[in-house]
């Protein structure tokens, strides 16, 4: 059986891991910890543009119609990055 990743998950992954790597730095955790929201709005925003965040969501509704595993990527790369 092949657990590798298709060409298209490998796409996400990538795309999501250069977001975070580039957005969630050090200094704008600090930023997000200090304020009163606890949340990145920008990063998540980029995200939103990026469509990956909708990457489970079927077409119709506005998502990319791709799946759950692939929204999973995602996931992966937040927590990896300890994304607020």
């Amino acid at each position: 059986m092949d657990f590798s990743l298709t060409d298209e998950q490998g796409a996400i992954q990538e795309l999501a891991h250069k977001i975070f790597q580039d957005h969630v730095t050090q200094k704008r955790l600090q930023a997000i910890e200090a304020g009163s929201e606890g949340i990145d709005r920008e990063l998540w925003q980029r995200l939103a543009e990026a469509k990956l965040l909708g990457a489970a969501l079927p077409e119709a509704w506005g998502g990319s119609g791709l799946g759950l595993f692939e929204f999973s990527l995602v996931l992966e790369e937040a927590g990896r990055s300890v994304a607020p």
